[in-house]
């Protein structure tokens, strides 16, 4: 057992309750007052072991070498404390309550404790049981959440996976674990591999450059294989076993764009918004998690919603089912809370509806991310997505109605002033015109419906050739008039 005394005294270890690559968690408590808390406490040493000190020494590493490439090292967990101390408080992610960096005093290494709320991982509840669609739905709703503040604050998680999960007592899923979290402006062409094959985005494993869309793919892959007997595309389905050459396979399959099917236990509606998340490009995925959230609240709603990517799905995109409809949806009991453990309380159904669709949306500590959460679409960058497009058709008109007043106006000087040359219409027709194309080219490039842009162009088309007759007619006037004058 750790020494947590020595860091926390009024603390004690009651048990260990997990431990991976880099370090332990363990249960711990404090009794003040009468009043008894407890919290989990993660320790990570740095080194991990003798062994790995050696292993860098053979490789020819010195005792300076070494201290700067664990030093390295002790930053990037640092990350973790730094980013969790950043996002502390909000609902979504697991709160961060205190932490230590411990140098050794006899020997070469650190220790990274971290002190954070006790909470159920989600893996043990599913060692249980699977979850129902509604449970899933509400994991959903809370981790695009969580995603929506990290990425305000220009953070990528990376590794959100089913490990990375935990639930409270009330059954309230959160997202921990920002080991390998790291700022979006770090985040570009070269950046080494981090996060978990089962759930990374394809531009990630590629080495491509890649945004906070990666975050949207490894959340949809987790809600795939919640829905799925927890097995990603392409694996057998059970009781069929799965060998290491199914899940190597299947993750080539999926890196390559391959298309599959939707996950086996998810309705239609929810369904197609997992297919949308899980998208090969990341063009083709949520445009940001507040996005995302809007499409699972729609089916949460209205389990009978159609998705507009069903439609999209059954195009056969690659990442996609070849052939797929969103009718099938089956109307859910309402959804209970996810862990069925002692105190769990129904979730509210009132935090989805529109009169209170964000659950945190109540003032007081999470007040300031009330604005950014609206059911109804106006949040952050999804609304600022909607400007920019609005922006784009907006002066795509005002460019198009600057073609034809210059029409008009080189023809009302032209008539008005004999010294201009009548060669100055044609002049002025092909500038009307090259405004009209840039027109054109903004309005198709503002992604528009198809039948909208075409009526753009009808009716410029319309106005441009109306105008251009009363110049020919006008021109030919002039030049009558002249060599009646003769």
């Amino acid at each position: 057992m750790y020494d947590i005394g020595s860091v926390w005294k009024d603390w004690k270890i009651i048990r260990l309750i997990g431990e991976g690559s880099f370090g332990k968690v363990y249960e711990i408590e404090r009794n003040r007052f009468g009043i008894e808390e407890h919290s989990a406490m993660k320790v990570v040493k740095i080194p991990n072991s003798t062994a790995e000190i050696q292993s860098l020494k053979s490789e020819g590493m010195d005792s300076g070498s070494l201290k700067e490439y664990y030093m390295g090292l002790v930053e990037d967990f640092s990350q973790e404390i730094a980013l969790m101390v950043k996002l502390k408080s909000n609902p979504g992610i697991v709160e961060c309550e205190d932490y230590s960096v411990i140098e050794h005093k006899d020997d070469f290494g650190w220790d990274i404790i971290i002190r954070m709320e006790l909470l159920t991982p989600l893996s043990k509840v599913l060692a249980a049981r699977e979850l129902t669609e509604g449970e899933v739905i509400d994991l959903g709703i809370s981790l695009c959440d969580a995603l929506s503040v990290c990425h305000q604050n220009k953070i990528i998680h990376r590794d959100i996976k089913i490990d990375n999960i935990f639930v409270t007592d009330t059954g309230f899923y959160k997202l921990g674990d920002f080991g390998v979290a790291r700022t979006i402006d770090k985040t570009a062409a070269g950046l080494s591999k981090k996060g978990t094959y089962t759930y990374m985005a394809p531009e990630v494993y590629k080495g491509e450059e890649y945004g906070s869309r990666a975050d949207i793919y490894s959340l949809g892959m987790v809600m795939y294989r919640l829905l799925n007997h927890n097995r990603e595309p392409f694996l057998p389905m059970p009781p069929v076993n799965v060998k290491y050459s199914d899940k190597n396979n299947a993750l080539i399959r999926r890196m390559s764009g391959e298309r599959f099917n939707p996950p086996s236990n998810a309705g239609g509606a929810l369904a197609g918004v997992i297919m949308k998340a899980c998208e090969y490009s990341a063009n083709d995925r949520y445009f940001n998690a507040a996005e995302f959230k809007q499409a699972i609240l729609r089916v949460k709603s209205n389990p009978g919603y159609s998705e507009e990517v069903t439609q999209t799905a059954a195009s056969g995109y690659p990442g996609s089912p070849a052939q797929y409809s969103g009718g099938n949806a089956v109307n859910n009991p309402p959804v209970q809370p996810c862990v069925q453990i002692p105190g769990v309380q129904p979730y509210n159904e009132a935090q989805v509806n529109n009169s209170n669709p964000n659950p945190w949306n109540t003032g007081g500590a999470y007040g300031p991310y009330k604005d950014n959460y609206n059911y109804m679409g106006q949040y952050g960058n999804i609304q600022n997505n909607r400007e920019s497009k609005t922006g784009n058709s907006t002066a795509a008109i005002i460019l198009g109605w600057i073609g034809i007043v210059l029409e008009v106006l080189g023809i009302v000087v032209t008539k008005a002033n004999q010294w201009v040359k009548p060669q100055a219409i044609l002049i002025v027709i092909i500038t009307a015109m090259l405004v009209t194309a840039a027109m054109m080219v903004i309005f198709t490039f503002g992604k528009k419906p198809k039948a909208l842009w075409i009526v753009m162009i009808i009716s410029s088309v319309l106005s441009l050739s109306i105008v251009n007759i009363i110049a020919s007619f006008m021109f030919y006037g002039d030049v009558y008039s002249n060599q009646n004058r003769r």
